[in-house]
């Protein structure tokens, strides 16, 4: 409902139908997909945070990756046009493409655990203790986000 928000879909189509790459993260995953006739709405169990393993079901991408998450709102139906290319356990729709030029997921890549934890630590109440107590030990184990991330740059630089 945020003019700017409406701003920011315009921009996505208008990119979308000049075929210029587009690359999401949270809540870009959730603006491409709304844009362009995806729906987003609040997680059923509230928070999702911590290190979470992606499947991917395409060729351009390893099997899995633990990544980070951290988010309430998420991607419940993809645009027609999207082929859902992976998923998490509490994100169904969590990796997108559209035709080569678009992809997007509902992971944080850009944030390291440092980051992260001072993030959780700053939202404990609204996540809730065990949310956040679980998701701190999540970040125990070793993250995959340089190989996603290098996966990514693949993806477009073979189109």
């Amino acid at each position: 409902d945020n003019e700017w928000i409406l701003d920011l879909f315009e921009i996505v189509r208008s990119l979308d139908n000049a075929k210029k790459n587009i690359l999401g993260f949270c809540f870009g995953h959730q603006v491409i997909a709304q844009a362009l006739g995806g729906q987003v709405q609040k997680h059923p169990q509230g928070w999702h945070v911590g290190a979470n393993e992606l499947i991917a079901s395409d060729p351009a991408f390893n099997t899995s990756y633990q990544l980070l998450f951290s988010h309430q709102d998420q991607v419940i139906e993809l645009p027609n046009r999207a082929k859902l290319i992976g998923s998490a356990k509490e994100c169904k729709f969590c990796l997108m493409k559209i035709d080569n030029h678009i992809l997007s997921t509902q992971a944080h890549i850009e944030l390291s655990n440092k980051y992260a934890s001072e993030l959780y630590e700053s939202r404990k109440e609204l996540i809730g203790n065990e949310k956040y107590s679980a998701a701190m030990n999540s970040m125990k184990q070793e993250l995959d986000t340089q190989q996603f991330t290098n996966d990514v740059f693949t993806f477009f630089l073979n189109q």
